[in-house]
């Protein structure tokens, strides 16, 4: 679908996939199941992902509430946390992060710049407690970005300006308290495009900054709050129209559009950067990528950007080099052992349970012959039970050679293991029903 509206995100998590994204006002929520509206009336709103995939949306209204909204994946339910006089101040840059029963809530409410104050909000499970972020005098505040750390304590970045300079500002909270707001860089140049992510105890940071022609691509790191001296990834000669940071498999991904092209630098520790061949397009789209640490999935909030209008999220499709191929062929002749051992055990198994499964009707009849002498059984009713026995026995050599031939053919296609998985559930399921049908001859 085209985008209109001014913020969008993707959420893909274990529960399914959503759109959600701001259009005229109206907050719209799409799935695969179809497109509701969640609220309307919406100035501005932010999204969180809490571990089980339930969503969060906190939004800020054009008539003077702040909502709160939550989605458990079949319906959404929401109340108002905060009314602010739509008159007097304006709320601008809201943040939300929410992991298990605990959410942050961030925002800059302002007059003007030189009347400014960002706000914290915080729900421990029972209760709001409510915190004022003091901020540097004389700077006033663009943007604000929220994200966790390792030990999901919440951390805030901050892009403001003071005179003709710009800078980033960087607090945390440590549990009890805010720690003070540092400044962590500053430049003349215009600062534009943060995108930050968090893996362990090391926070990255990517923007790019403009001042005379030349765009700059910027990176930063902060490593158990120090902060590391920052470096250019690139110098463009054209507009940077959006950046993202994300990490996959310990290795920082750096991303940024510049001449309607698809940029991406690597690095395992931030210092030493390599560039990425990619096939690169404007339609290779992603809003926000989510990342798993430590089992738990983090949101690494990157906004839309347009391209001739169209809506454009970075998301690359890099090519695997030989040694990434070798080694996944390699991975995947492992796999294809494990496969052939598993069938293996599985195939004996099968085969010792059709064994014990015959002895057993062989018992059956003995019994059913010594019944008869007994009690005088009629002989048409052991006539049945020979018949009943006899099916039984050629349905199990049936089942035997059914197994020989899937043997046979596990053989000849190790290499398409997902055809021989579904094969082992189909023996599975034949097999529990030929056991539910011995156990129901057995109480016959």
């Amino acid at each position: 679908m085209e985008f209109t509206g001014k913020r969008c995100f993707i959420v893909d998590t274990d529960k399914g996939k959503m759109q959600i994204y701001l259009d005229d006002r109206k907050l719209m929520c799409q799935t695969s199941s179809g497109q509701d509206m969640v609220a309307e009336n919406i100035k501005d709103f932010d999204i969180a992902c809490e571990p089980d995939g339930t969503i969060r949306l906190l939004c800020c209204s054009f008539d003077g509430h702040m909502l709160l909204y939550k989605y458990d994946w079949h319906s959404w339910s929401g109340k108002v946390i905060y009314d602010y006089s739509k008159d007097d101040a304006g709320i601008s840059q809201i943040n939300i992060l929410a992991y298990k029963s605990e959410i942050h809530l961030v925002y800059l409410l302002s007059e003007n710049k030189r009347s400014q104050a960002v706000f914290h909000h915080h729900w421990n499970g029972r209760e709001w407690t409510n915190a004022v972020i003091a901020t540097p005098e004389g700077i006033a505040i663009e943007s604000i970005y929220m994200l966790y750390d390792g030990s999901n304590n919440p951390h805030i970045v901050m892009i403001g300006q003071r005179s003709q300079s710009y800078c980033i500002l960087h607090t945390y909270l440590d549990g009890v308290r805010w720690k003070s707001v540092e400044t962590l860089y500053s430049t003349r140049k215009h600062i534009d495009g943060v995108s930050i992510c968090a893996t362990y105890d090391i926070m990255h940071m990517i923007w790019h900054q403009y001042g005379d022609q030349n765009h700059e691509v910027m990176y930063g790191k902060i490593t158990g709050n120090q902060w590391q001296q920052p470096m250019m990834l690139a110098e463009c000669h054209s507009k940077v129209n959006g950046t993202a940071i994300s990490i996959d498999n310990e290795e920082i991904i750096a991303q940024w559009m510049a001449d309607e092209n698809l940029h991406q630098y690597t690095s395992s520790d931030g210092i030493a950067w390599r560039e990425d061949e990619l096939i690169c397009a404007k339609d290779d789209i992603i809003k926000c990528k989510y990342i798993k640490e430590k089992g738990v999935s983090r949101c690494n909030k990157i906004d839309a950007f347009t391209i001739r209008g169209e809506w454009c999220i970075i998301r690359c499709k890099k090519r695997r080099s030989e040694a990434m191929q070798r080694e996944d062929a390699q991975t995947l002749v492992q796999q294809m052992a494990l496969l052939v051992d598993l069938y293996t055990d599985i195939k004996g198994i099968l085969l010792q349970m059709n064994a014990d499964s015959y002895a057993g009707r062989t018992a059956s009849l003995r019994d059913a012959q010594v019944r008869q002498k007994q009690v005088g059984l009629d002989i048409n009713q052991l006539r049945q039970i020979n018949e009943d026995i006899m099916k039984s026995s050629m349905h199990l050599q049936e089942r035997n050679q059914l197994l020989e031939r899937t043997n046979q053919a596990l053989e000849q296609k190790v290499a398409e293991y997902e055809r021989l998985l579904d094969s082992l559930k189909t023996e599975n399921i034949a097999l529990k029903k030929q056991i539910l049908e011995q156990m129901k001859l057995k109480q016959a």
